[in-house]
């Protein structure tokens, strides 16, 4: 049997491959130490009885490193084992016990919270990107913005797509059909205060500021999609630019509403301007 008195991780990986160990699976790695060398094993147990709850792969680490104790952050918490290895490296402690840990240390020693914050980095990235694209920065090259633009309407298509039913049980059909109802009876109730000139027609339309698409989406109430809060008039050509977008934030949506019971009297600044939340 090899020597255990170098305490480093990589010798237990030769120890196990040397008897063909490697084979055993990870969590049968226990049991092939306590029944092959039940000596070395209970050595183990006692060299890491100070671990609570630990994995066997973590006793073997603290076993072969010669570690007594868990180690702990600069915040004075226990840090955790790290479960798999990842970028090539083997299992280890984490340095810190969080992200907000780690953040302060770095600025504590180099100033920033992330390393991509030091102006030398900064520097490198432009002159990589100019370099590249010819621009200062990624995002303003027309082939990444195409190929963002890509991934977002990708990603809508299939919320639109995958999405059937509100929790009410309406088809995105029968949404659109109510909502539009609804706001029929609001325009008809509001008229003065929605269209005081009466120019709805084919070149003026009657719009949801917080579109159909996303109240379909977010589950929002017909009475609260088509109250007049969410209503204005616009012109049939912005009203076909703007498409499924939402001018306002659900949030916003239901501020307003609920703003509209409160005070009726608020209820005259929502004709005047369609864009308030744009």
């Amino acid at each position: 049997m090899p020597s255990m008195n170098i305490y480093k991780f990589s010798h237990v990986i030769d120890f196990l491959k040397e008897y063909n160990a490697d084979q055993v699976y990870r969590n049968k790695r226990e049991y092939y130490f306590r029944t092959k060398y039940p000596a070395l094993y209970a050595e183990i147990l006692f060299a890491t009885s100070f671990l609570t709850n630990p994995s066997f792969i973590e006793r073997l680490y603290c076993f072969t490193n010669d570690i007594k104790s868990r180690p702990v952050c600069i915040c004075g918490n226990e840090v955790t084992f790290s479960k798999e290895s990842y970028h090539g490296k083997e299992r280890r402690y984490h340095s810190y016990c969080s992200q907000r840990c780690s953040m302060f240390d770095m600025k504590t020693l180099i100033g920033v919270e992330n390393a991509s914050q030091l102006a030398s980095v900064v520097q490198k990235k432009k002159d990589s990107a100019l370099k590249k694209f010819g621009v200062d920065n990624v995002s303003k090259a027309e082939s990444v913005k195409q190929v963002l633009a890509d991934k977002k309407r990708a990603y809508w298509d299939d919320v639109y797509t995958r999405k059937q039913f509100t929790s009410s049980g309406l088809t995105r059909k029968q949404y659109k059909h109510r909502a539009q109802q609804y706001a029929t009876t609001q325009y008809n109730r509001y008229k003065d205060l929605l269209d005081p000139f009466g120019i709805r027609g084919r070149d003026w339309h009657i719009d949801h500021v917080y579109s159909l698409t996303d109240g379909f989406i977010n589950d929002v109430p017909i009475n609260i999609i088509s109250h007049v809060s969410n209503l204005c008039l616009i012109s049939a050509k912005d009203n076909y630019a703007k498409n499924k977008f939402s001018h306002k934030s659900l949030e916003e949506l239901h501020d307003d509403f609920i703003s509209f019971h409160r005070n009726k009297q608020k209820c005259q600044t929502v004709g005047q301007s369609c864009w308030t939340h744009g």
